[in-house]
């Protein structure tokens, strides 16, 4: 989360999350899944404006009309209401960039960085694991973006652990426009055929690879396990994969419940190569990309 202050009013960037490993190790009793995952925080943001009201409750509003009233800042608000001390109320207004239903995790930033902000302007005092917990109850990956650096997580996403990775990583991040995967859809794949998976050793060597910084055999490990089910479902997904190789990287996977698939790249001449091939199939504008550095 970064900061701009002007007169009365803030400016918040909210990052989004990319998914390079993620195993579903199986069902809890509450209904929720255990997971084992690779978090790594991307320089695709979304932006959030709080501006002082002289009259009102504080609102909330989004630039994307498709954005529902139960939305992620709304309950973020309604969370942390009762522990201010700061009475001042605000008008926060949402301007969405990364895309949605696309396995970023977006809303779940946007949660996180109201809840930070808020716990400061408002002087609630809570501590970061008080806003983890808050955060946890309006979405499985919100805790997350309280660390803001890669992290491997746990549980339904409430045990994190921070990684330092050393040397650098270039990445690609691509999403198919008219390709949009609900987390519910792609839980209930992996539920009906029960194809849950803990793959100790493979985990051993994407993480010991990414901290040691080899991009080779880091690339050799990615893993999604939704990846498999939802390519037999979305076809083009086979394509994209494709694309990603012909372009020039090392392995490219999907992240979190998609649509969206991460490229690693081996250096940044090789990521501007294929941010150049992307643009070149993009003629159509049948996808959104950024690129993004660790």
């Amino acid at each position: 989360m970064s900061l701009k202050n002007g007169k009365n009013r803030y400016r918040i960037k909210a990052g989004a999350k990319a998914n390079l490993y993620l195993e579903i190790t199986g069902k809890r009793e509450d209904g929720f899944h255990n997971l084992y995952s690779l978090f790594i925080p991307i320089q695709w943001y979304d932006t959030l404006d709080f501006s002082l009201l002289k009259e009102g409750k504080t609102r909330f509003s989004s630039s994307d009309p498709c954005i529902s009233e139960n939305n992620t800042v709304s309950k973020a608000i309604e969370k942390l209401y009762p522990y201010r001390k700061n009475q001042t109320e605000l008008q926060i207004h949402l301007i969405k960039n990364v895309p949605y239903m696309a396995g970023l995790g977006s809303a779940s930033s946007d949660a996180a960085s109201t809840l930070s902000f808020l716990n400061d302007f408002w002087e609630c005092g809570l501590p970061r694991e008080k806003l983890e917990e808050i955060g946890l109850e309006i979405g499985s990956d919100t805790p997350f973006f309280f660390y803001e650096k890669p992290c491997v997580i746990r549980g339904r996403g409430e045990i994190i652990e921070p990684i330092h990775n050393h040397g650098k990583f270039f990445f690609l991040i691509v999403k198919p426009k008219n390709i949009h995967i609900s987390t519910q859809e792609a839980y209930q794949l992996i539920s009906e055929k029960k194809a849950y998976t803990n793959q100790e050793s493979l985990q051993k060597k994407m993480l010991a690879s990414f901290i040691n910084g080899n991009s080779i055999d880091f690339a050799d490990s990615l893993f999604n396990g939704f990846e498999s089910f939802l390519i037999e479902k979305y076809f083009f997904f086979k394509d994209l994969k494709k694309y990603f190789k012909q372009s020039g990287a090392l392995n490219s996977v999907l992240s979190g419940s998609g649509s969206s698939f991460t490229g690693v790249y081996k250096d940044l001449e090789d990521l501007e190569k294929g941010l150049f091939f992307f643009k070149q199939k993009n003629i159509k504008n049948i996808f959104d990309f950024k690129i993004s550095f660790l």
